[in-house]
């Protein structure tokens, strides 16, 4: 057995995990880069940036400008495991160095119940990729029925979440500090409804303040719908907030707001819950089922309903408001999306990608 014809990877040197992403900042960028920090020692995790770095990806493992960089980058990599996210043009990719004889195990997410940014371009590219790894039970299921094929390989992971074992804050209802953090966009994510629900709360007579952290292509929008209110300083839009900073701003907060019409599992709702932030969320079809428990932990609300959206915030201002306690259950309910939980999770699903054998050739398993 000459050292030099041995396997690139054993099973003491697990294959290296690529997770391509764009130059951007959202959930995925976040746990991209807690992945490789927290794997650090055990797996080889390198970050693959499309285009030149920015956003939470200011330090990638690799970044390209055009495909066929990408595939001399994978090629030197091989065998390795490829995490393409939703940069859909990296499948094809993929594919070229697969078709050359390279040993790449191609494992896709689906991070949100969304048809047109999941659902369909996944089907499209179902000879593309392995594996899929669905963020919650929903995702799961709607996969199971447009890819059959691929049961055995479908696999429900949700996301983990850098959680305190112990809260240590304080809560305060006057003013009630709400907080927005996610992309500033109306498809799915509803961020134009923060307007009216603003309005809903001044006429209420509560006292707030509204943080928005985030960036996308509805902030301009925003900022004027502002500007024609007579809010006096109350909201305050202060852009992307780099990942580490995002639990020292969560526990400056009492109520989470989240107005989306579409998620998978939000890494911002957990994050927000485990700093003991209370979630005052849309019912989505997808992410809150077994997460938040009506008035136990948070609030849950029609999609599009800015007034209940504001009673269920003007009920926690109030003093009889149970605030306190609803927010120390919402840190307790997230003990299951900590890290040790997932890991075991997920290097659980790379040692069966492991073990599955490289594919053989371009057809779909």
């Amino acid at each position: 057995d000459p050292e030099h014809l041995r396997p690139a990877h054993t099973r003491f040197e697990p294959m290296p995990l690529c997770i391509i992403v764009n130059a951007g900042a959202g959930g995925p960028h976040a746990w991209a880069l807690r992945v490789r920090e927290r794997l650090r020692g055990e797996r080889r995790v390198l970050i693959a940036c499309q285009g030149e770095p920015g956003g939470f990806i200011r330090d990638p493992d690799f970044f390209y400008t055009r495909g066929r960089q990408l595939v001399r980058w994978l090629r030197s990599l091989a065998p390795a495991i490829v995490v393409p996210n939703w940069v859909w043009s990296a499948y094809g990719v993929c594919q070229i160095a697969i078709e050359d004889g390279h040993d790449l195990r191609v494992l896709a997410f689906c991070r949100s119940d969304s048809e047109q940014n999941y659902y369909d371009p996944l089907v499209r590219r179902q000879q593309q990729f392995d594996w899929v790894a669905a963020v919650s039970p929903e995702c799961r299921q709607v996969l199971l029925e447009r890819l059959p094929g691929m049961a055995a390989r479908i696999r429900l992971l949700p996301t983990f979440v850098e959680r305190p074992v112990v809260l240590d804050r304080a809560w305060q209802r006057n003013p009630i500090r709400l907080i927005y953090a996610g992309r500033v966009e109306q498809a799915d994510k509803r961020v134009l409804d923060l307007l009216p629900l603003a309005r809903e709360l001044l006429a209420g007579g509560v006292e707030f303040t509204l943080t928005v952290a985030g960036e996308g292509s509805m902030t301009l929008h925003l900022l004027k719908g502002l500007a024609d209110m007579r809010h006096e300083g109350r909201v305050r839009l202060v852009g992307s907030i780099a990942p580490a900073d995002m639990p020292q701003l969560f526990r400056q907060h009492d109520v989470f707001v989240q107005l989306s019409s579409t998620e998978g599992l939000s890494n911002s709702l957990l994050e927000a819950m485990s700093a003991g932030a209370v979630p005052v969320a849309t019912r989505t079809r997808s992410g809150v089922a077994g997460v938040i428990k009506e008035k136990i932990n948070g609030y849950l609300c029609a999609v599009g309903d800015v007034r209940a959206i504001s009673r269920a915030i003007s009920e926690l201002a109030r003093s009889a408001s149970p605030l306190e306690q609803l927010g120390a259950a919402a840190h307790y309910s997230t003990a299951q999306y900590g890290w040790e939980p997932y890991r075991a999770r997920l290097t659980g699903l790379l040692t069966d990608i492991e073990q599955a054998g490289p594919r053989l050739s371009a057809t779909p398993i």
